[in-house]
């Protein structure tokens, strides 16, 4: 007999639909809190037990809640599933009917169909305990420097609304000869008190964006990285947080069997739609997978069309055979660039795994 269990989780409560091989199913609700969790692994420990249950499953959708769920499930005996969310089959009236009950009892049934007939689960990869603390400070790093942006834009904003430019003795923005410019400016109290704020805003974003760089170097040249950083580095245009950004969102290389599999999970791949006599009919990139990756792959792409000739002349063809544009264009360099940085990190890992045996 097996038991499948099927979770909705939310901040404070947990929605559990269970079914059994003998066709009994019933749902029940537990607080999102460590005795909680405890109660529902207990739960389905007894159940086990009185039910004599070969195996027990567990599966819950990907949420922001990351793997605690997961994690508490494997170390309890209870082999756990994270759902993408993306990938489950929905109909329009499932948005029509949505409720936490609903939503645990459609996590069963896939769980269920998968474990009496073999349909294949629409997993998410998930990644161990080392890359998710990995992935904290990268991923942070590379927020601040978006949050350090939007300040820049908002100063901007403010002196045109001022109607007010930069001197022409100043060549360069964001020097330190610019921002005494901008203390300096008079103002009315409002707009002053205002450039004031973002001026403050920008230079502590500024500061922490140098601790979490050097943060990010550290744990670039630790073993489980400085080969592969050191390989994707040589690339033109890739940058240690390039680097970093793309083996901490990617994880394990090996788990992508070919090129297309691996830009289809970075949301390179076009997507398709083919219907009747309409064959082969591909559209915009499909924009799965991690957004922080495509940003800074766009950056290194347009680096190395800008520094690269033979990259630059790639782009100038393409851009002129191909309807589309820069744009696509760009998107195209991307895909080339993401296939390089693969093959060269994986090389990097094989031989570091060759090392290590």
């Amino acid at each position: 007999m097996t038991i499948v269990c099927g979770i909705d989780a939310h901040d404070k409560e947990l929605v559990c639909r269970t079914w059994r091989s003998d066709k009994i199913e019933e749902t029940k609700r537990f607080r999102n809190t460590d005795s909680g969790r405890g109660s529902l692994w207990g739960y389905l420990h007894k159940l086990q037990n009185a039910m004599h249950a070969t195996r027990v499953i567990v599966g819950y959708e990907a949420c922001g809640l990351g793997y605690t769920i997961y994690d508490e499930a494997n170390e309890s005996g209870f082999p756990c599933y994270v759902l993408a969310t993306t990938k489950m089959a929905k109909s329009p009236i499932d948005g029509k009917r949505k409720t936490d009950e609903y939503d645990a009892g459609k996590i069963c049934e896939i769980l269920r169909a998968h474990e009496l007939a073999g349909i294949t689960l629409p997993t998410v990869w998930v990644p161990d305990l080392q890359l998710r603390d990995d992935r904290e400070l990268i991923r942070r790093r590379f927020d601040v420097k978006g949050d350090a942006t939007r300040v820049k834009n908002q100063i901007h904003g403010l002196l045109k609304r001022q109607g007010i430019k930069r001197p022409e003795s100043i060549k360069t923005l964001w020097t330190k000869e610019y921002m005494q410019w901008l203390q300096d400016l008079k103002l009315r109290s409002g707009a002053r008190a205002h450039l004031k704020s973002l001026i403050y805003a920008y230079e502590s974003l500024k500061e922490n964006v140098k601790a979490l760089d050097s943060a990010v170097d550290e744990l670039s040249e630790t073993p489980r990285y400085q080969r592969q950083v050191e390989a994707l580095t040589n690339i033109r245009g890739v940058g240690t947080l390039t680097a970093m950004v793309f083996l901490a969102e990617l994880g394990d290389l090996n788990r992508f069997p070919n090129r297309r599999s691996l830009k289809s999970y970075v949301g390179l791949a076009p997507t398709s739609h083919e219907s009747g006599d309409i064959q082969d009919r591909k559209g915009h990139i499909a924009r799965t997978g991690s957004s922080r990756l495509r940003a800074i792959l766009n950056q290194a792409a347009w680096v190395r069309i800008t520094w690269d000739t033979d990259e630059q002349a790639w782009f100038k063809h393409y851009v002129d055979s191909h309807a589309g544009g820069k744009r696509k264009g760009a998107v195209a360099c991307m895909g080339r660039l993401v296939q390089v940085m693969w093959h060269r990190a994986l090389e990097a890992q094989h031989e570091y795994e060759r090392r290590s045996a």
